[in-house]
């Protein structure tokens, strides 16, 4: 709050309302040009939606075929102060992608897979700001008729900002305050830009801020925001797709059988948060027909979020007494009072959701110490290691888990290290990493095992800017025959190669 005061700024507090404000009033002094085909090429900047390039491209790319023009558009750089562990931001202007000279040529664009993702072959064809430009759209367009009525929530649009081409932040995809950020991508990952799912996976954190407040604080690792995206993305998805099946439809983030206590960090705290919303939502969808169930949770979730505005340390316990105060109060002509509360209770039965002294634990710990966030081992903490190119080491953690009062593990339980394969993954060169996962056995409550990991001196991918490179290793359980991880927790090193 300080933020938007005159005293509050003289004392060096800032807040993005208040650098907001400041680029609204320059945006208002730029000349205006209709975007229309009558008065020349037209640029993906509509009603929900603006699509810019980041503005760093054409310093770090060449060969980008048409020429530099500066956008009405503002885009940020985040650098990392390593010594305080937080981020400068540095306002820019982002940039105009490649123009539409025709009313046909956005279809017209290829849809190439580049064999190395080549970031300026990308921005020649153009297609990547197509598909970001039609998913933030397809998330109007289906979430308007279920009650995202709003003018501030359900008419403000969205920015993109395409080829951040920072290192730090290849193969990845976040949002900040109304923009979507995609980043440059690695020959063997993914490309967010084209991925649906991942689009409004980051617009459910646009979602999320609008309905929830600026002030809002969450007093876990933030899964909440996590599981909260991977379900407004669900809504999406069902709203537009229905019933019908997609390719990787089953490898959704969202489809887990995560519980709640038995992660360390946010993604996969989220897994617990939007998996057991999509219980719900599949659940009120048996019970009511599609078209309804879709309806009532929706309302529901969005009534929820409002209730939780500018919370100063929202906790999972609050969350969901939201959701059963939401279920409460009901909605004329929609849900009944209280009509949802055995959905919401079914479905968090079976997830770990308990008081602290009844839950099942899943302990992973380095040196007598667990690795929980902000200790060492944890994201953003990583153990440093300085190693010769030829030389090798061994990390141990230990691994424990025990049951709770209503929820247990099925045992024998088998725990999987996986060193390659999850999110942002594969930088350091593991041992046993092209055979992964290495896998161990726990055969009763409460007994723990140890678990060697050795590592390689020389990086297989740098990214970070000091030269180093910053990797986890995956510990997951997965119960007795069972199709999916329970419990999930990183580890987290880094590689300095010295002579």
């Amino acid at each position: 709050m300080l933020g938007s005061t005159a005293e509050g700024q003289a004392n060096g507090y800032w807040n993005m309302a208040w650098v907001r404000e400041l680029l609204s009033t320059a945006q208002a002094q730029i000349p205006f040009r209709p975007n229309t085909f009558d008065s020349g090429p037209v640029y993906l900047q509509g009603r929900y939606a603006t699509i810019s390039l980041h503005p760093e491209v054409y310093g770090k790319f060449a060969g980008i075929g048409f020429g530099k023009q500066f956008s009405n558009t503002a885009a940020f750089s985040w650098k990392e102060d390593p010594a305080t562990e937080s981020f400068e931001m540095i306002p820019g202007a982002a940039l105009l992608g490649r123009s539409l000279d025709t009313r046909v040529s956005a279809m017209q664009r290829p849809a190439l897979r580049h064999p190395n993702h080549d970031p300026v072959t990308y921005i020649n064809s153009g297609f990547d700001e197509v598909q970001v430009y039609y998913a933030i759209n397809e998330l109007f367009d289906t979430l308007r008729p279920l009650g995202m009525l709003d003018p501030d929530l359900g008419e403000r649009p969205f920015q993109a900002v395409l080829f951040d081409p920072d290192i730090e932040s290849q193969d990845n995809a976040f949002y900040t305050d109304d923009t979507i950020n995609f980043t440059t991508y690695s020959k063997d990952a993914l490309n967010y830009a084209r991925d649906n799912t991942t689009i409004w996976h980051e617009l459910g954190h646009g979602v999320m801020d609008r309905l929830m407040g600026p002030r809002l604080e969450l007093a876990d690792t933030g899964g909440l925001s996590e599981g909260m995206a991977d379900f407004v993305a669900e809504l999406v998805i069902q709203a537009s797709h229905g019933e019908k099946t997609f390719p990787g439809v089953e490898d959704q983030r969202i489809k887990n059988d995560i519980g709640f206590f038995l992660t360390n960090e946010v993604h996969d705290d989220g897994e617990a948060y939007g998996g057991v919303m999509k219980n719900m939502l599949d659940l009120a969808i048996k019970k009511y027909g599609h078209r309804q169930g879709l309806a009532k949770i929706t309302d529901l979730v969005l009534e929820a979020m409002r209730f939780s505005r500018d919370h100063p340390a929202l906790t999972a316990e609050d969350w969901f007494d939201r959701l059963f105060f939401a279920d409460a109060v009901g909605r004329a002509n929609l849900r009944q009072t209280g009509e949802m509360s055995v959905i919401i209770t079914e479905a968090l039965h079976s997830r770990n959701f308990a008081a602290e002294a009844d839950r099942a634990l899943f302990l992973l710990q380095h040196e007598g110490y667990d690795v929980v966030p902000g200790k060492p081992g944890s994201r953003g903490r990583e153990i440093p290691l300085e190693l010769k190119a030829d030389e090798i080491a061994t990390q141990v953690v230990s691994v424990k888990i025990s049951n709770g009062k209503d929820y247990s593990f099925q045992y024998p339980v088998t725990v999987k290290v996986f060193y390659n394969s999850g999110p942002l993954q594969g930088a350091i060169d593991w041992q046993n990493e092209d055979s992964e996962p290495s896998q161990f056995e726990i055969n009763g409550d409460g007994q723990s095992i140890d678990i060697p990991l050795t590592v390689k001196g020389t990086c297989d991918t740098i990214n970070r800017t000091d030269g180093t490179c910053s990797d986890f290793a995956y510990v997951q359980i997965w119960n007795k025959d069972g199709k999916r991880a329970v419990a999930k927790k990183r580890f987290y090193l880094s590689i300095k190669t010295v002579l």
